[in-house]
């Protein structure tokens, strides 16, 4: 006797074989066009979102003198999806009347939010407190050190080096809390495609989570990694000190 197939077995089957081609074919569709366009009076909308930081907005500003422009029906800009939009950089035009070919023109793009500045100065070592911040508007594509947005980023800092009153606060101002010491034995990783290697080595300095900090194997090896938690670090590539 020969078994039939069961019919919501063939119909899940049928489904599983149908999503799988979907999912086969649809990243090369959604592919065939990653350029974004937009009237040359509507320029942001050239912007991605996803490249500005939280609550930042953004504006471009462009030479409407430029002689390229006054011959050209309709102007499209348009910029690729991944390209970061950021201080100066390029726009690509495109004329209606298509024997004109298209040329780039320069553009600067503005990123504005409201940052951290200092209302009173504060002593190297000493703790930033929230009421000694002002939230002030800032143009972000100058200020090339980076900046602070929100209160979380400040909490329980202290100040790495002594800042004036009225300095925006960026994140290499800021210190946290020392969780490595200098002398300590910590635990060291390095991690490959099949393998993973673990040692103790000691700190040749106190660090907190983030710093890149120099190490001694018990062989006396000098080697820099990256604090990833209290009393652990990760191999750097490259990290012969």
């Amino acid at each position: 006797m020969v078994a039939k197939p069961i019919p919501n077995l063939k119909k899940k089957l049928q489904f599983i074989v149908w999503i799988t081609l979907c999912l086969i074919h649809s990243p090369i569709t959604a592919k065939t066009d990653e350029t974004l366009k937009a009237p040359i009076h509507e320029l942001e909308r050239l912007i991605n979102p996803n490249h500005l930081p939280n609550g930042a907005r953004s504006t471009i500003s462009i030479n409407h003198e430029d002689k390229r422009l006054q011959n050209c029906q309709n102007p499209i800009a348009s910029a690729h999806h991944a390209q970061k939009l950021w201080g100066k950089s390029f726009l690509k035009i495109q004329c209606s009347n298509t024997e004109r070919k298209p040329f780039f023109i320069p553009v600067q793009i503005d990123v504005m939010g409201k940052v951290a500045v200092l209302a009173k100065p504060v002593a190297m070592g000493s703790e930033i407190f929230q009421d000694n911040i002002e939230w002030q508007e800032r143009n972000l594509t100058q200020l090339p050190t980076g900046w602070v947005m929100s209160k979380e980023e400040i909490q329980g800092k202290t100040a790495r080096v002594a800042l004036m009153s009225g300095q925006v606060i960026s994140p290499s101002h800021l210190k946290g809390q020392t969780v490595i010491q200098r002398g300590q034995s910590v635990l060291i990783q390095f991690k490959g495609q099949a393998f993973e290697i673990k040692a103790q080595v000691e700190a040749m300095q106190a660090a907190e989570i983030g710093d890149v900090i120099r190490v001694k194997t018990q062989s006396g090896k000098i080697l820099n990694a990256v604090v990833v938690a209290p009393g652990e670090v990760h191999l750097q590539s490259n990290s012969n000190g």
